[in-house]
Formats: structure tokens, C-alpha cells, sequence
């Protein structure tokens, strides 16, 4: 037990047991002691006692000043406003009047909006004005007039705005009234944001002309990509890229575009486009990285594809090793592949042996076994030829390799 609540506790009993020589004043004295002590509870007790016996005018306004403010801090807003009310124009340098103002504004608009509205418009100042519209209160496009008239800051008028953003024509009333330089770079995205999803494209570029940020350039490109300036969509893209991050569907439209108009483009733009590795990935990545030549890219990538999506390289094995842009030891993960004879042909014609048998390391089929032989007999490996020739059924594939297997 806290040394707080053991003095309160024996203060309480010997109130109690001395009934006889017990007055007013000793709840007031409990009432002080506790919430000095932040015992706003027993506080509470003490001071209700007080004001409903005692006589003495400043400890009645001062338990009620403090009972307002209890009340307050535990939400119990009507109590806290008819305490408020009782004391609110007493002359008392123990209360602060300033902080009574804004409490009061608070309450009105916990207990009684119509008396909140009114009190607002009889003191129209930023204060008041932010008071009300971070309430639940309801405003209006009269309340909304009254703050274009009166606020000084823009931040008042901000919060307007997040009041009415379902209504664009007050929100434009508002953003007609704001000094545009002298808003934050925060505000200037809500706006353009906020233009933008409202079709209101000559407010959007005005915000466009002074401010610049990832959110507000996504939006540049997604209305050049709309009204089919592509050109000037991919001019923009390749700016800002390397600044800011600029989504997904810009990246795949980027890659479009590239493709449209017969560009080679940053095959890691692939990543931002389709951002899991599936075989559409591959198909797209692959295709960028064997347009750009680079053996060692080409490589790296194919190496680093689990089993499920390279696949996607099927379709420019034949180029690839036709070009001779893999230089990896995978050569055996072709064999899936539905072309794998024409890679086989084109290894063949190019006397890559080695790479020919490890594509047929593993035969399913006679025409499997065909390629297989040609592997084993460019190696030198006559015997594991003949075996392999001889395990062929279709005649007509062996008939082929007649003099390939001696």
C-alpha cells in the first residue's frame, strides 16, 4: 500500500470516528489532499461533500474548479460542464482561464452541439474553430463559410477540408482560399491526391507546378498513361525512376511501352513489374536478358530459377544457345523443355557434346535416346553409345544413327 493512501485511509478513520468534531471543511481538506496526490476519485468524494455543505464561497468555486476538472479527465462531461458553468466567471487567480476557455469549447461539443455552434459563432477564433471541427459536430456549408472567414491559419482550414473531403465543391472553396507556397508538403499531396481522385486534373497540375513527391509523379504518369501520352509517360518514368519508388503498374506499363516502341530497357524493371517469381516472370525477365546479350546475366539468372518456374526459359533456349549465352552447368533442366530437340539440334550443329549429354542425361523416349547417342559418340564414348543405340525400339530413329554408333 502506497504511503498516499495510508495517510488518506487513517485521515478518512479518524474523520469517521470523530464524528462529533467532523465539519465541512474536512472534506475539502481531504478533497486537496488527495487530488494533490492524484487520488481524483476520493478527490471527487471530498469535494461533493464540500460543495453540498459548505459555506465558504472560494472553497465552494474552488472544489467545483476542481471537480470540473476531474470529471473531465474521466469523460464524465456532463458533470464536468455543470461544475464548469458554476465557476466559469468567477474571479479567482487560482484558475486558469484560458485553459476554463478551451475546456469549456470541449464539453459544448460533448454534451450539446447546438450550444457548441453557437458558441463558436459568437467567438470565431482558430481555437474555437479547431475545437469544434475535431468533434463530432456537425458541419455545414454555413460552418464552412464561417471558417473562410475567420480563420487566420491554414491549418484551420485544412481541417475543414478533412471534415467536407466527401464534398468537392466546399473543398475547392477552401483550397481557393490557401496561399499554396506556404503549405506543407504534406498538405500539397492531400490536395493533389485529393484533385486527382476527383477528376479535378487543373487543380492537380497546379499542385503538380510547385510540388513534387512519389505519391504526386505516380499520379503525372498515371494521367499521361490515361490520355494516351505514352511518349511523354516514358519520357517522365525514365526521370524519376532512379529518385522515387513509383509502383507497380507504372513499372509494367513502362515495360510496355519500351516493348511498343522497340527500346531495350533495365531488365530489373522486370522485379518491379511482377514482384512474385512465376513463370510469367521468367518468361518476361528471360526474354529482356537474352535481347540484351549478356552472357553472364543471362547465366546468373537461369542458375538462380527453382525447378517450378524455369520453364519460362523454354522458349529462348534456342536463341540462347544458339548465341552462346549460357555459360552455367544446368544444361540437363532443358530437357523439360517441349522444344528440346531444336536446342538439341543447334548443340549438335555446334559440337557441344558435353552440354548435349547432360541435357540427355536422363531419356524418356526414343527420340531422347536418339540425341543422347550423338552426345555419347562426340564424346568418344563408344560403348555407352552402342548401348544406348541399341536400346532404341523405333526403327526408324536408329535407322538414322546408322554409322553414328560403332
Amino acid at each position: 500500500m502506497s504511503e498516499k493512501i495510508r495517510r488518506l485511509i487513517i485521515v478518512s478513520l479518524l474523520m469517521f470516528f470523530c464524528g462529533a468534531a467532523y465539519s465541512a471543511d474536512d472534506d475539502y481538506i481531504l478533497g486537496l489532499n488527495a487530488f494533490n496526490d492524484g487520488l481524483y476519485t476520493i478527490a471527487a468524494g471530498g469535494f461533493e461533500r464540500y460543495v453540498s455543505d459548505g459555506k465558504d464561497s472560494r472553497k465552494l468555486d474552488y472544489s467545483r474548479y476542481l471537480l470540473y476538472r476531474i470529471y473531465l479527465k474521466d469523460k464524465k462531461y456532463e458533470k464536468s460542464y455543470d461544475n464548469l458553468q458554476k465557476v466559469i466567471n468567477s474571479a479567482d487567480s487560482r484558475f486558469d482561464k484560458k485553459q476554463m476557455k478551451t475546456d469549456n469549447m470541449i464539453l459544448l461539443t460533448q454534451t450539446d452541439c447546438k450550444k457548441a455552434g453557437e458558441a463558436v459563432r459568437a467567438e470565431p477564433d482558430d481555437l474555437m474553430l479547431d475545437i469544434y471541427m475535431e468533434s463530432k459536430c456537425p458541419v455545414d456549408e454555413a460552418f464552412i463559410k464561417l471558417v473562410l472567414e475567420k480563420a487566420q491559419k491554414d491549418e484551420t482550414r485544412l481541417k475543414a477540408v478533412n471534415r467536407v473531403a466527401d464534398k468537392p465543391d466546399m473543398v475547392k472553396s477552401i483550397f481557393g482560399t490557401l496561399d499554396l507556397s506556404k503549405l506543407s508538403g504534406s498538405a500539397k499531396r492531400y490536395f493533389a491526391v485529393y484533385f486527382y481522385q476527383n477528376k479535378e486534373y487543373e487543380l492537380f497540375w497546379k499542385i503538380r507546378d510547385v510540388y513534387e513527391d512519389a505519391d504526386v509523379v505516380t499520379l503525372e504518369l498515371d494521367r499521361y498513361w490515361t490520355v494516351n501520352n505514352k511518349d511523354t509517360f516514358l519520357d517522365r518514368y525514365e526521370k524519376y525512376r532512379s529518385k522515387y519508388s513509383l509502383g507497380q503498374a507504372n513499372a509494367c506499363r513502362a515495360i510496355e511501352q519500351y516493348n511498343t516502341a522497340g527500346k531495350d530497357f533495365d531488365c530489373n524493371l522486370v522485379n518491379e513489374c511482377i514482384t512474385e517469381y512465376t513463370v510469367d516472370f521468367v518468361k518476361i525477365k528471360g526474354a529482356c536478358l537474352a535481347k540484351s546479350g549478356n552472357a553472364e546475366s543471362v547465366t546468373e539468372f537461369m542458375d538462380s530459377l527453382g525447378k517450378k518456374i524455369f520453364p519460362g526459359m523454354c522458349g529462348y533456349g534456342e536463341y540462347i544457345y544458339a548465341n552462346g549465352l549460357y555459360t552455367g552447368s544446368g544444361d540437363d533442366r532443358f530437357n523439360v523443355c517441349g522444344n528440346r530437340y531444336k536446342i538439341a539440334d543447334i548443340l549438335a550443329q555446334k559440337g557441344e557434346y558435353s552440354r548435349l549429354a547432360k541435357m540427355f542425361k536422363k531419356t524418356a523416349t526414343d527420340t531422347d535416346r536418339y540425341y543422347a547417342v550423338i552426345a555419347l559418340n562426340g564424346l568418344g564414348k563408344t560403348q555407352e553409345a552402342v548401348k544406348m543405340l541399341n536400346s532404341i525400339k523405333d526403327a526408324s530413329i536408329k535407322a538414322k544413327l546408322t554409322g553414328g554408333a560403332k
